[in-house]
């Protein structure tokens, strides 16, 4: 009796243990994952390696996919990889390497890239809640091609985030789903020195203290924030076309807001595009907005989009005659400001440079100064609510179906995604 409870009590223990979390590996990986610590430089080739159940492992410098196609898995709640030096999803040229953080699975990083040389190409995918990468700085598309994916409540964390990263370089980021985030403590760039495109959709979050969208010259960077829920958080400046060209567009209810100064096309050489529209659509400018500094900016504010800038709105800054502020269909710019009155005239004096508000007047985008009051606008002082302060001009006049087929096309050009 003594003998057959001992025998079941081995056997429930050595079940036990074959069901516990373990990192796994198939195919070529060196050194062994059994090998792996914090001063172990280790290569993933033509392999895949899984952590799971609440395993953990480290690594020094670390590639996944070197050469080949490579991928690792960080999954369940306590599962962890802690990096300690820069880990490069895609190493080589025309090598592929893959993270995936499921399931509560997390990775603390210092620098991780996606995608580190040219002709390489990286992918990390975060999905669910708990689910967390950390690292000093990520790369989507470091020297190569790099894809970031945030959904399902998955969240990333850094302190210096970029989509584009070195020349040569394309990043493509999505952060969708309400719960998924990506927090940066300090500067995020969409294309910085490569090319970048963003997502923030269906309920996507991104806070940063700087943004910048085409950070340097010759770079494009491409932003959408889509859907209700959806915000953009800078807690200090903000650029669209710093020195490179960058394009915004805001719909379907996406927020969009900035603390300190707001930029289209900052300095000379640089380009910005912004488009708000969309009932419940925003763009909250805190302190002064530039549209078009030294370089040329738009900015369209169409069908029930709205526009506030807490400061000084300029349109045109150095007066080359490069920059406007196109407005239809039920489109909104609030200012703070101005008097308890409905004058177009006080509105406009809150407005510096040279730049004007454009309206169409059925056969050109002309002027707001020759609309008409209460056909083609309208202008209210707003004591209470939360434009309390402001003053709103509302235009509401519409360009005619060609010109919004035209605009509607733009649009649709936006929101194609390039899939490499």
């Amino acid at each position: 009796m003594i003998k057959r409870t001992l025998v079941l009590i081995m056997s429930v223990a050595l079940c036990a243990s074959m069901t516990q979390g373990a990192v796994t590996q198939t195919g070529v990986v060196n050194p062994d994952v059994s090998l792996w610590n914090s001063a172990t430089n280790v290569w993933v080739y033509t392999a895949t390696v899984t952590v799971d159940d609440g395993s953990d492992i480290e690594s020094n410098l670390s590639a996944v996919g070197a050469t080949g196609v490579g991928s690792m898995t960080v999954t369940d709640p306590g599962s962890t990889w802690t990096l300690h030096h820069h880990a490069r999803m895609g190493y080589y040229a025309n090598s592929n390497g893959t993270l995936n953080i499921t399931n509560g699975g997390a990775v603390n990083g210092t620098h991780i890239s996606l995608g580190l040389r040219g002709e390489s190409k990286g992918w990390c995918n975060i999905t669910d809640p708990g689910s967390i990468l950390t690292a000093t700085r990520f790369s989507v598309g470091h020297n190569g091609d790099g894809w970031l994916d945030v959904s399902s409540g998955g969240v990333i964390s850094t302190s210096d985030g970029r989509v584009g990263d070195q020349s040569g370089s394309t990043g493509d980021a999505t952060i969708r789903g309400a719960g998924s985030k990506w927090i940066n403590s300090g500067e995020f760039n969409v294309g910085y020195f490569g090319d970048g495109e963003l997502d923030i959709i269906r309920g996507g979050f991104v806070r940063n203290r700087s943004g910048y969208i085409g950070r340097t010259g010759g770079r494009t960077g491409k932003v959408i924030v889509r859907d209700a829920g959806s915000e953009w958080i800078n807690s200090s400046e903000f650029r669209i076309g710093h020195s490179g060209h960058g394009e915004l567009e805001i719909r379907l209810g996406g927020e969009v807001s900035n603390v300190l100064s707001g930029a289209i096309g900052y300095y000379a050489g640089g380009s910005g595009k912004a488009t708000v529209r969309d009932a419940g659509s925003t763009w909250t400018n805190s302190s002064i907005l530039l549209v078009g500094s030294n370089g040329p900016g738009k900015l369209q504010i169409f069908d029930g989009g709205l526009v506030s800038v807490g400061n000084t709105l300029y349109i045109d800054y150095n007066g080359d005659g490069d920059s406007s502020l196109p407005m239809a269909n039920g489109g909104m710019l609030a200012l703070k400001g101005g008097s308890a009155g409905d004058d177009l005239a006080d509105f406009l004096s809150m407005i510096d440079g040279t730049g004007s508000i454009r309206y169409f007047n059925g056969a050109v985008w002309d002027d707001i100064t020759n609309a008409t009051a209460g056909v083609d606008y309208t202008v209210a002082y707003q004591s209470g609510g939360d434009l309390d302060g402001y003053t709103v001009l509302t235009v509401t006049a519409a360009p005619e179906p060609a010109t919004m087929a035209l605009l509607a096309i733009g649009g649709l050009a936006m929101l194609r995604r390039r899939r490499r």
